[in-house]
């Protein structure tokens, strides 16, 4: 690969993109089709279907259930079928060509249903778009992942591209949590109601998205190893040897407790701060920049670490830190300490754990599939990458269902949110068990 910063540059927009055109329906969805605001009245019409279904799901909830469960399985499958390709023009970015027009498009087709007032024919519409968003987002993604293991030549070359997409994840979180506000503004500024400044808002930002999807898709040449092979293997044989490969078995362990403990850690941080803290819940969102801005300012500082003195150690380091975070936060609320104090101290212990799985993992993964390639003749980058993505999404939806077992409620019990705490620190601690056990040398060996 050319190491140019300019390259790793675009490559990087590539994830810029998929942020900030996963923005939408990933963050506003609720807003635009559940929300009331604090008058109870709905900014935007009710497209949708309002009430609960089953007992438990709104409309809302269901198409997105349905829609990350496909993304999930959609993961693996792209990743499966990009080791496979055989276009002359990158078997990565075919891939990513078609998927990056369809990915912005459907970003914004989600707020547009067909009807004002057939709710279960807009239910079933907004189902189809989103199933399309999501299906077309993995086609990108993964193939997009997997080409870290083969335009970065090096470890620090990987590490890099790494570090860039994790400041680019950063930059596409701050412009899309603006969204509304940009909606606000064009409302002041032209007068027009609200529904139309958001689908405004919602369209600029998918061109935005769009352009940048397309930037690495277009302009960054795919080159393979001279000694790799296109891999012809089944679905079901391409995933047994990936699973096979005793190298990345253990990284995978210490990941999914990752994912396992901080997705419970951020899904709790609102009531961790209003309920064991008993601070106001503007605290919690004040908190929370405070972890974000500390977060980006280590991002740096973890890639001169992980480049020098290697990933494990970080790794170890990072869950360490993570095991004492929770351990302090399990009793807070009754330390001899003002809450505003314990707040500061357990967010800042966390935004360090945090920057370093921000900026690892894909660095780490790439690493793996370079190994497998070095041993096998077979670059199955698109596996690699696609069953880590899959792991990820089964340990959100995990806590999307164990969550609710102890907290329910707009002011749920203290006891409750301590068990979630205690819940995430046994998988902060698996984690760490876990990363000892990621054979860093042994890996490094076969790069040489």
């Amino acid at each position: 690969m050319n190491s140019r910063l300019g390259k790793k540059l675009v490559y990087a927009c590539g994830q810029f993109g998929l942020v900030l055109g996963g923005y939408g329906i990933l963050r506003l969805f609720s807003s635009f089709f559940v929300a009331r605001g604090v008058s109870g009245l709905r900014l935007f019409p009710d497209y949708i279907y309002q009430n609960d279904l089953f007992g438990f799901f709104t409309a809302a909830g269901l198409i997105l259930a349905l829609s990350r469960l496909v993304d999930t399985g959609a993961g693996v499958v792209s990743g499966w079928y990009s080791d496979r390709g055989g276009s002359r023009s990158g078997r990565r970015q075919s891939m990513m060509r078609v998927a990056a027009v369809p990915i912005a498009l459907f970003s914004v087709l989600v707020f547009f249903p067909p009807s004002t007032d057939n709710a279960v024919l807009n239910s079933v519409v907004i189902c189809l778009y989103s199933l399309a968003f999501f299906v077309s987002f993995s086609l990108y993604a993964i193939p997009y992942l997997a080409l870290i293991s083969e335009l970065g030549v090096r470890a620090k070359d990987r590490l890099q591209l790494s570090t860039l997409m994790a400041f680019a994840t950063a930059f596409a979180s701050l412009a899309g949590n603006r969204e509304l506000a940009a909606m606000e503004l064009v409302y002041r500024l032209t007068g027009l109601e609200p529904l139309t400044c958001f689908r405004l808002v919602v369209s600029v930002y998918a061109l935005v998205a769009a352009g940048a999807l397309l930037l690495p898709a277009l302009f960054i040449a795919e080159s393979l190893p001279a000694d790799s092979s296109r891999v012809n293997e089944t679905f079901s044989a391409s995933v047994g040897a990936v699973l096979a490969d005793r190298l990345l078995t253990p990284y995978l362990a210490a990941d999914f407790a990752w994912r396992m403990a901080s997705t419970i850690t951020m899904t709790g941080f609102l009531y961790y701060v209003t309920v064991l803290l008993a601070l106001p819940s503007g605290r919690a969102d004040y908190f929370l920049l405070m972890v974000f801005a500390v977060n980006i300012a280590l991002y740096y500082p973890v890639y001169l670490v992980a480049a020098k003195y290697g990933k494990k150690r970080l790794l170890a380091f990072a869950f360490l830190a993570l095991l004492v975070d929770l351990a302090l936060l399990v009793p807070a609320g009754h330390y001899p300490v003002p809450s505003d104090a314990q707040g500061w101290i357990l967010s800042l212990l966390f935004a360090f754990p945090l920057s370093v799985f921000s900026v690892v993992p894909y660095a780490l993964v790439g690493d793996l599939a370079v190994a497998c390639e070095r041993k096998t003749g077979m670059l199955r980058g698109g596996m690699y990458f696609g069953l880590h993505s899959f792991l990820t999404r089964f340990a959100q939806m995990c806590v999307i269902l164990v969550f609710p077992l102890f907290v329910s409620g707009t002011s749920p019990a203290p006891l409750g949110l301590r068990i979630t705490l205690g819940i995430a620190a046994f998988f902060a601690l698996a984690g760490f068990v876990a990363a000892f056990s990621y054979r860093e040398k042994e890996v490094s060996v076969l790069f040489e």
